[in-house]
């Protein structure tokens, strides 16, 4: 059975405090435009 909204859970309420603080990192990192394409993650990993 599909739960309406207010009785879904939200699976963010189940991140630990290390993940969220992780997520905010990564966060920021995009706001300070430190950021990759895929195509030059992988040229760096030798793909």
């Amino acid at each position: 059975m599909l739960k309406r909204g207010a009785e879904a859970h939200d699976w963010a309420d189940d991140l630990s405090p290390e993940a969220r603080a992780s997520i905010e990192l990564g966060l920021d990192d995009i706001k300070q435009g430190r950021t990759m394409s895929s195509e030059e993650f992988w040229k760096k990993r030798g793909r």
